[in-house]
């Protein structure tokens, strides 16, 4: 079978769209976990001027202490959903493009989005370890530091 440029060329885009799809929903993704950290921190605001204190094993502690711990399941579930689910099929399509690019130019096509745009941007796995683990690190921080506070003094 001949090579055929033009329905070379319309498999690349189709492979182009797809890396678009994957990036738009670990973007989606990101926005919600972003949305979901903002709602567990403001929520054990809340809870912490509006609540009394409990005893949970002979200490004193507010229940908002709880709150960010209870915003990390969300966190992980989108740091896994993006990570280890839409984040390796993008890196599928990408080096799926890669290939079909080195295709295209060997048979005069020019082609090198991916290649410019893989030199161009940083690694964008580490910077999900980072911004998730940024997420994580505050959740447990503002939790430690409610407990280390304490509860509200009652008036």
């Amino acid at each position: 079978m001949a090579f055929d440029s033009s329905l070379q060329v319309e498999i690349w885009k189709r492979v182009i769209d797809s890396q678009e799809h994957f990036n738009d929903i670990g973007m989606r993704i990101r926005a919600l976990t972003l949305t979901a950290t903002t709602l567990a921190l403001s929520a054990a605001g809340l809870v912490y001027v509006n609540t009394s204190s409990i005893q949970v094993f002979g200490a004193t502690v507010s229940p908002a202490a709880f709150v960010p711990l209870l915003g990390l399941i969300p966190t992980l579930a989108f740091w896994n959903l993006d990570v280890y689910w839409f984040y390796r099929l993008l890196r599928g399509a990408v080096e799926e493009s890669k290939r079909l690019e080195q295709g295209l130019r060997s048979h005069g096509v020019s082609v090198r989005l991916n290649r410019e745009i893989s030199e161009m941007k940083p690694s964008a796995g580490k910077n999900l370890y980072i911004l998730y683990g940024m997420l994580g690190a505050i959740q447990l921080i503002v939790s430690i530091a409610i407990v280390v506070v304490g509860p509200v003094a009652s008036a």
